[in-house]
């Protein structure tokens, strides 16, 4: 076994013979792609996300129209211009087959992402539940998005790519989570992220990453003057969307923590039809509600903040379990903090399950231990009172969900992994004082 292997991959390695692991993932990853694009062209399966979305906006723009028309798209596209422009290839091809590629393609990023985790907790070795018990609670929301060809898995394994490779080459692990922030804007928070760790090269490989991503890329493909159209049209389209997620038409998105403390301070509808009806228990004008519940999101997040500061103290982060639990903390941030938590967007939540458990595998009985196992099972009975698993059980999870099941999910995720992060952090960041 090579020094810092896991005693999984090692095992994997011997039972799988001569070929190299890549080889085989690459594979396997290929098989998956060609049978996917056979079986959508056999059924006639047309993947939502990605065909009516995204690869339909993507031909208009390449045929010359407005990626951002409604009418001609026939669905409302709300990215940047870049993530159309970056799909071009796949208009090149039958759609069955541009289906087929972007399973493979998310796949491999998936499969390099979970392989990066593998890096980041070598040190600690966990044992294969540790895995079980993650992929097991997160495989819903990573197959929905695999199944829907959206581009939440291309932006969580970018995320998680970047910040493990700058660890190794800041400026460059920078650019490449610019690319995932340039196709949905999220992860340009790591450019906070690395501020608070003393990173300076990779918050400017972050810089420089957008401004590659965001402008040089699409104009070299598009044109200046078809790239300045199509941004002041993005322009227009993402003041309106932000609008709408904010609640400004009283009807709001999702079930992060500002959406449900703004729905508890302010009477608004909610976009799920199951739970429609208001939830206010202080009835606050518009602008206020929206005030509070954004300071209110802010003092929960102070803590990962505070724990991300910590862990840089003494220098840029490196590929250590703490630095796993600060980067699970940020993607729960998200979460919370967002205007627009789909359920779709929940894949992340592999990151803080895989790191809680590992943690949890080699931590002493105590108070700290028995807090993030309590933890996890709020989040276990609130992940069952949001999922209708008999028809029976319909009112109850609606009523459940209504009132905000989702979002306790989050929080008591967010609570373990705090639990945990600080416990990791503050272990690592002692053994770097000076004796």
């Amino acid at each position: 076994m090579n020094a810092g292997e896991s005693p999984a991959l090692a095992l994997l390695r011997r039972r799988l013979g001569p070929l190299p692991i890549a080889a085989w993932a690459l594979l396997a990853v290929l098989i998956a792609g060609l049978a996917t694009g056979f079986s959508d062209a056999r059924r006639e399966r047309v993947r939502g996300d990605f065909a009516k979305f995204s690869l339909a906006a993507a031909q208009v723009l390449y045929e010359g129209g407005n990626p951002y028309d409604k009418g001609e798209v026939g669905k409302n596209y709300k990215y940047f211009p870049l993530n159309a422009t970056l799909l071009g290839p796949f208009t090149l091809v039958p759609r069955p087959a541009a289906q087929g590629a972007w399973f493979a393609l998310n796949l491999a990023l998936l499969l390099l992402a979970m392989l990066v985790h593998a890096d980041f907790l070598a040190r600690w070795r966990p044992p294969w539940w540790v895995w079980m018990f993650a992929l097991a609670l997160a495989a819903r929301f990573l197959w929905q998005n695999l199944k829907m060809g959206q581009w939440n898995t291309s932006v969580y394994a970018l995320s998680v790519l970047g910040v493990w490779l700058a660890a190794r080459r800041p400026v460059a692990g920078g650019v490449l989570v610019a690319l995932a922030g340039s196709i949905k804007y999220l992860p340009f928070a790591f450019l906070a992220a690395f501020g608070l760790q003393r990173n300076g090269r990779a918050a400017l490989g972050v810089l420089l990453g957008a401004v590659l991503w965001l402008l040089v890329v699409p104009t070299a493909i598009l044109g200046p003057a078809r790239h300045g159209e199509l941004l002041a049209a993005f322009r227009d389209k993402a003041r309106d969307a932000y609008g709408e997620m904010r609640g400004v038409e009283d009807v709001v998105v999702g079930y992060s923590l500002r959406t449900t403390l703004f729905r508890y301070l302010h009477p608004v509808s909610h976009q799920d039809q199951s739970i429609t009806a208001p939830i206010a228990i202080i009835e606050l004008p518009k602008g206020p509600a929206s005030l509070l519940s954004d300071a209110l999101v802010l003092a929960v997040a102070f803590p990962a903040l505070w724990l991300t500061w910590r862990l840089g103290r003494r220098g840029p982060a490196g590929l250590t379990p703490a630095a796993l639990g600060v980067l699970a903390l940020w993607f729960l941030l998200f979460l919370l903090a967002s205007p627009e938590v789909r359920k779709a967007h929940l894949l992340t939540v592999f990151t803080p399950l895989l790191f809680v458990a590992a943690w949890w595998a080699r931590a002493a009985a105590g108070g700290a231990r028995g807090a993030v196992s309590a933890a996890l099972g709020v989040a276990g009975a609130a992940l069952l009172a949001s999922s209708t698993l008999f028809d029976a059980m319909e009112p109850f999870t609606d009523a459940m969900t209504r009132y905000g099941s989702w979002t306790l999910l989050l929080a008591a995720v967010y609570a373990a992994t705090l639990v945990a992060a600080r416990d990791a952090v503050l272990a690592e960041t002692a053994d770097q004082q000076p004796s």
